[in-house]
């Protein structure tokens, strides 16, 4: 555990298996906050490792693979949604920020770099675990449990406990924004789901109506990771002005 007060090095840091451990990365600053946060997540359960900039935030995704992510934005080096798009490329584990900045912009940008979730500041510390665990189980990222359920649409098959995704039983990669999507459109072969409730089931967003676009611009991402994927890999179709279904070629 690194100690309260004391930038964090790789040498200092607990490394647990990858994708077999229960921790959470904090990145927050502000040392009393972050002591206290991390307390009551140890209380529950998690392993916990804490940077107090974005420089330490990088060094310790080098070393270890944390099923969580929680981003303050106001960090002494570099911009908190700045930071959350470059932690998104260094790892696939889902990204909460927590910041006093209230505007709808900030959130939605924060969703466009790849957050998935928003907590305001002051933090609730009940509402914050009950959210931890909600984005956990919505990534299929819950500490030691796993599932041989699997979802089959055509050659494509999503395994939900281990969130891989084949074709033709080549591996596809895809972020974890893209998976949530994708499993979404799975979950619901041959019916049309519309941007509201994508982006309802994805962020659980009482502000849904506003990340129409958003979503359209997430779903254009997947359609190009489908089409440059394994073959032959289903396809996203657009309904006008109803949404979107995922289809098998030549259905």
């Amino acid at each position: 555990m690194l100690s309260e007060g004391t930038g964090p090095k790789q040498s200092d840091v607990p490394v647990l298996p990858r994708g077999s451990g229960s921790g959470l990365l904090i990145v927050e600053d502000d040392h009393e906050l972050a002591t206290t946060v991390r307390q009551w997540l140890e209380g529950a359960g998690y392993s916990v490792w804490w940077a107090e900039s974005g420089a330490d935030a990088e060094r310790i995704l080098a070393v270890v693979d944390p099923v969580l992510i929680l981003l303050d934005l106001t960090l002494p080096d570099i911009d908190g949604l700045l930071l959350c798009s470059k932690l998104r490329l260094l790892s696939d584990a889902p990204i909460m920020i927590a910041t006093g900045r209230r505007g709808l912009v900030d959130r939605v940008l924060g969703l466009k770099f790849g957050a998935d979730d928003f907590l305001l500041k002051p933090l609730d510390l009940e509402d914050l675990l009950a959210r931890v665990e909600t984005v956990l189980r919505r990534t299929n990222r819950v500490p030691g449990v796993g599932s041989a359920d699997k979802i089959r649409v055509g050659e494509l098959a999503i395994d939900t406990g281990s969130s891989r995704v084949t074709v033709a039983g080549e591996l596809l990669q895809l972020t974890p924004m893209q998976y949530r999507l994708l499993l979404t459109f799975a979950s619901c072969e041959g019916d049309i789901v519309s941007r509201q409730k994508l982006a309802a089931l994805i962020w659980d967003s009482s502000e849904a109506v506003d990340l129409g676009q958003l979503v359209d611009v997430h779903v254009s991402r997947l359609r190009l990771a489908l089409r440059h994927g394994p073959q032959p890999a289903p396809t996203i179709l657009t309904v006008r002005g109803r949404g979107y279904k995922l289809q098998l070629e030549g259905t």
